[in-house]
This record gives structure tokens, sequence and C-alpha cells, in this order.
């Protein structure tokens, strides 16, 4: 697929920066004509019920459109972003060449523009699946009909990961549509900072706050590492729906001089920080079922790109690489072996052979070089 001089209609759910918005830019950098941006609250996350559609021109300045939205259940949420959907692309004069839906829900409107002529190809950019995604059963049947018919009727099937690839192919995805394009990062925003002794004892944490991204073990283990060193410290950088739950434990255990909550970063400030910790962390707490058997965490990536050793536990499909590249520590989800973790990462000379192996290693996930791939291989 050659970007240059295509018109692209992308659709999203999003609480803050993401893949989508990393493809928006790549093709706005590789020449693309226009580009539709079309972003819905991510339903039982987002504060603010806006949608947001950005519209990228060669030829005409770049223009945001909000369009207010109420918090409703999540049934008429995803009703409301099918029909806006559809209501944006019909109003778009002329044919778009490309509709990209991040996710199944939101490529089925793109089904629909097709078969009424105003776009040429959907491609569904799946970043995971999982069997059991809503307690609500009905709605459970309606997500499954609902990738069912996505990744049937699309032109294009793109997959964040080998595992995922794999649940497409079992599906019965013919094998020339399947594209892999995994998670990324733009390592040109980031500046890792020279190597500082004292900046090894500054964790820091991005992410959404709640239970499966294992914040709480870090937050458990705290005490101990304060007692033996008064340097540690914690920058949280996210929310989420247990951020007052951890702040209240922070309270708890007196560790107010030792965590920081900054909120949402934008990629540029998120870019700007990172380099001045010394430790990403990355402790994901093991659930029955969980996406991340499918999916890649951005987070590892932005951390790499930084220049930060990491912690992870031992769940998601890329983990290995942290122990393969001796990027930093693999972990069970344990307070002791995280305190252990971070004992033998702080060691100077550790320290300096994990920082420069993570600058060296995220090179292979640049964005530019995941979606030029995934563009070359995509049959348009």
């Amino acid at each position: 697929m050659n970007v240059s001089s295509k018109r692209f209609f992308l659709v999203s759910n999003f609480h803050t920066y993401g893949i989508q918005h990393a493809l928006y830019k790549y093709f706005i950098d590789h020449d693309a004509s226009e580009v539709f941006f079309l972003n819905h609250p991510l339903h039982g996350i987002t504060k603010e019920y806006t949608s947001t559609l950005e519209i990228y021109s060669k030829k005409k300045n770049t223009k945001t459109n909000k369009f207010s939205r109420q918090n409703l259940p999540d049934f008429l949420s995803y009703s409301i972003d099918f029909f806006m959907t559809v209501k944006q692309g019909i109003q778009i004069s002329g044919k778009i060449d490309v509709f990209v839906g991040f996710n199944s829900m939101n490529t089925i409107p793109g089904l629909v523009l097709k078969l009424l002529g105003k776009v040429k190809y959907v491609i569904t950019y799946s970043h995971s699946f999982k069997n059991v995604r809503y307690q609500n059963k009905l709605m459970n049947v309606l997500y499954k009909t609902v990738d069912s018919l996505a990744i049937r009727y699309s032109d294009s099937v793109w997959g964040l990961g080998e595992p995922l690839i794999k649940i497409r192919k079992k599906q019965g995805v013919a094998k020339e549509k399947i594209v892999l394009a995994q998670d990324g990062v733009n390592t040109k925003l980031f500046r890792p900072l020279p190597y500082h002794t004292k900046r090894r004892f500054l964790l820091v944490f991005v992410g959404l706050i709640n239970e499966i991204n294992g914040l709480e073990l870090v937050i458990d283990a705290l005490p101990d590492l304060v007692k033996e060193n008064f340097d540690y410290t914690l920058d949280v950088i996210g929310e989420g729906e247990d951020l007052e739950k951890i702040k209240q434990k922070v309270a708890l255990l007196r560790l107010q001089k030792h965590v920081r909550f900054h909120g949402i970063f934008s990629i540029e400030k998120l870019a700007a920080f990172l380099p001045m910790c010394g430790i990403g962390i990355a402790t994901y707490k093991p659930v029955k079922d969980s996406t991340l058997k499918t999916t890649d965490p951005m987070k590892t990536k932005l951390y790499m790109a930084a220049g930060l050793p990491l912690v992870s536990t031992d769940i998601y499909m890329t983990a290995h690489e942290i122990r393969d590249h001796a990027l930093g520590e693999l972990i069970r989800y344990d307070v002791k072996e995280f305190i252990r973790a971070i004992k033998k990462i702080t060691n100077e000379k550790r320290y300096k052979q994990y920082r420069k192996n993570n600058i060296h290693f995220v090179q292979k996930y640049d964005w530019n070089n995941i979606f030029t791939t995934a563009c070359n291989n995509t049959n348009l």
C-alpha cells in the first residue's frame, strides 16, 4: 500500500496517546493527501465524553471538530459511535481510499461506508482478542459477532502480535489478508540523558491505574526500599479507577514524600520527562483470560526509548525480550521478587549495561519501521 496522495479515515476509541495517533502522524509524514481522524471516548474510562474529528489536508489548514456526548451504557455508547462514524463518513466529499477501524466495533461503520460507495478499502486493526470481554452476556455475544464480521469482510486484518495473528488464522482469516503491525514508539522524540548515579533510584509507572496494571505491588514494596535507601521515589503518570485507592495507601504508608502523582501527560511531555527517571515499571497482575496474552504494551517501548531498565512481570507476549536481550528484570507478581529485582538493577555496572541495551534494542520498535513494513505488506 502506497500512502502518498491517498485519503484516509481513521476511527478509534481513546483515553490517552496510542497507536492510532502514531498511525495518523505516519500517514501525514508520508504525504497522504487527506487524513480524517475520528476519536470516540473510551467507554467506562474517559471522564470527558467528547468525540473529536481532526481533519488534515495538504491543501488546507488542519482543523478539529468536537461533538459533546452523554455518558451512557456500553451498548448505547457504541451505537452512537457507529451512527456518528457513518454520518461523518457520508459528509466527507468524494471517496475515501482507506478506512482504518481500531478494533472491530469501529470497523463495522467502515464496512457500511464501503457498501455505500464512500470507502474503497477497509482495514481492521486489532490490539487484542478476549473470549469473555464483557460480564454482560448479551454484550459479549455482540462483541464476538461484531469481531467475526469485521475480520471476515475487511480487506486487510492488522494485528498487534503473533498470538493474535494465530487466533485470526484459526478464525478462518486468509493468510494474505493478515498483517503484523506491532505497538511501538517514536524514537526520534526521545533523548536519553547521560548516566547519573542518583537517577537509578527514581522509579516511574506510566499507564492506566487499575488492578491489572499492578501499581499496588510497587506501593507495597516501596517502604522496604525506602528503609534501605531514602533516595527511592516513584513517579506515577496516568489516571484510572484505582487512583484514589492508591493515594489512600500512599498516605497510610506515609510515602507522600516518595510518591508523586502527575496525571496524564502528552506524548511530547512524556518524552521529555521519562529520561529524567531511572527504572520503568510494568508489573502487570496475572488475571484469567487477560488481553495481555494477545497484545503488547506500549509503555515498555516508551521506557526503552528513554534508556530506562525495566522491571516487568512475565505475562504479555513480548516480555521474554527483557530477559533475552538483558533489558531489565522479569519477575512474578510478588513484592519480594520486585524488591530483589530493583536492588539488582541498581547495581551500577548492571544498570549501565541494561540502559545501553535498551537504547539499542528499541530501534526495532520505531513506528516508522513498523508502519512502513505493515503498509508494504498490505495488498492495495
